[in-house]
């Protein structure tokens, strides 16, 4: 199965949440990534209700030692990312770079 990685989901009707949806709907598994852990916690629950397949993670894009460790748990936990749906910017790019070599296949 692939895997997304979706910063910025808060609630139901943001942008990113629509992409978590879509990429979830398409067959990947999508991680929800954002600084409000419940919001990430309840959205992952609710796909996961419609048969989808979601993980909640708390992803401050601000910390860059977050974004460290986010990308350290993506890399344990499913040793790939073949998407990445996040804001372009200087807390994109501390993402990007904290990703690493979990993004070489993933196009920019």
């Amino acid at each position: 199965m692939k895997v997304a990685l979706v910063a910025g989901v808060a609630h139901r009707l943001g942008p990113a949440y629509a992409q978590a949806r879509e990429l979830a709907a398409r067959g990947y598994h999508v991680i929800l990534g954002s600084s409000e852990r419940g919001a990430a916690e309840l959205l992952s629950a609710e796909l996961r209700a419609e048969g989808l397949s979601a993980t909640p993670m708390r992803l401050d894009l601000r910390d860059a030692a977050g974004c460290a460790e986010v990308a350290a748990e993506v890399h344990r936990r499913f040793g790939r990312l073949d998407a990445l749906v996040v804001e372009e910017g200087r807390h994109g790019a501390r993402l990007r770079a904290a990703l690493g070599p979990l993004l070489d296949a993933v196009p920019a």
